[in-house]
């Protein structure tokens, strides 16, 4: 089988259970290509199996350059026109995808499409865009969603009545990785008895990014706040607004350099305690209703690093698993440290079991695998 990925956006080295999907289908015998863009902001995908191939369309630089979407668009036409009279699956994966296959009625249960994030069309967007994203998952055989929370409130919101879906925790297929390591240590020349409390992704007021940085400063002198991001930050508006310059840019630290998905876990080792933190003021019911999309807990959690996040119900497993714990403000964080440093065996032990028991990926990637093979048949 040959199974095609489009993805219009530029990131999808940052979606872990993506990228799972795509290395099990490569190594289950079928050949993959993945149809994407890339700009000079973050790194091109990289997969290491020789049946994956990776079609990269540069995304718009100026005006008299064609629109990103056309280019992908057309890229994908190629691709599909190449593979003609072969049998083949098509996914269509996040927004721009989905806008891509709900405007193009020929597709019509041709496909398997991916909901990265929570549709538009849930948070109140009635543009043309949203509607066809909505049709584009409608328009799909099938819709791949972090769990099943996702599912009820896409269904529910997209009217979809009760639209097959199947479910795959946003993680990677990497096993548990049990050592530790320096990396960061050594990265950002800080001294290797130093506890590192990490944030790893993005940057910005959907993380309320700015007062995280404030609680550097009350933290107790062997814990250090790390930053670890996709990009360099330096040059964005949110940073030079709120942290270059100030006494929280001294007291944090920032690790810019980004690392293939392959050596997360090797980098996250070196950590200490995993921070998740979600803006519900700016995510609204995306943060109310993370549940297993949260991918950076599930990378903390691989790595036995206990996790401090809000304390919102979709993430409640965090205390029932006891790998962590749910704080109301920021200003609790300090106080969750203690806590967890008070029994930090315990907590590790209980990261990984977590880990092992909702993040593992393998029999939902098997069913999909099944299904898209249903597909490519017809």
């Amino acid at each position: 089988m040959i199974v095609i990925v489009a993805h219009r956006e530029p990131i999808i080295d940052r979606i872990p259970n993506l990228n799972a999907l795509i290395e099990y289908l490569a190594e289950s015998g079928h050949t993959v290509h993945v149809v994407t863009t890339v700009n000079d902001k973050f790194p091109a995908p990289e997969f290491h199996d020789k049946r994956i191939f990776v079609h990269l369309i540069p995304e718009r630089r100026s005006r008299f350059d064609p629109p990103s979407l056309l280019k992908l668009i057309l890229a994908l036409a190629w691709r599909l026109i190449a593979t003609t009279g072969r049998s083949r699956c098509l996914i269509m994966a996040g927004g721009g995808a989905l806008t891509i296959a709900g405007g193009i009625p020929l597709l019509k249960n041709r496909y398997a499409s991916f909901v990265v994030e929570y549709p538009d069309w849930i948070a109140g967007n009635k543009s043309w865009r949203a509607k066809l994203e909505r049709r584009g998952i409608a328009n799909s055989a099938f819709y791949i969603t972090h769990d099943g929370l996702h599912a009820r409130i896409i269904n529910g919101h997209l009217t979809l009545g009760n639209k097959n879906y199947l479910e795959l925790a946003n993680s990677t297929r990497e096993p548990p990785y049990t050592g530790k390591t320096t990396l960061l240590h050594e990265r950002l020349h800080i001294t290797q008895n130093a506890k590192i409390l990490i944030h790893s992704g993005g940057f910005g007021p959907w993380f309320d990014s700015a007062r995280l940085c404030q609680i550097a400063s009350s933290l107790s002198d062997d814990i250090k706040l790390v930053f670890h991001v996709s990009h360099d930050i330096t040059n964005d508006d949110y940073y030079k607004t709120h942290v270059s310059g100030s006494t929280a840019s001294q007291s944090a630290l920032f690790s810019m350099t980004p690392v293939r998905a392959d050596k997360l876990s090797e980098l996250l080792a070196s950590a200490h305690i995993g921070l998740a933190w979600y803006s519900i003021s700016e995510l609204d019911f995306r943060a109310l209703n993370m549940g297993l999309a949260a991918g950076k807990i599930g990378a903390y959690l691989k790595c036995g690093l206990p996790v401090i996040a809000p304390k919102i119900d979709s993430l409640s497993y965090i205390e029932e698993y006891r790998c962590g714990i749910l704080v109301s403000d920021i200003s609790a964080i300090p106080d969750a440290i203690s806590i967890i440093d008070d029994n930090y065996s315990d907590y590790r032990s209980s990261a990984f079991k977590c880990y092992a028991t909702l993040w593992n990926t393998d029999t939902q990637l098997r069913i999909i695998a099944k299904h898209l093979q249903d597909i490519a048949s017809r």
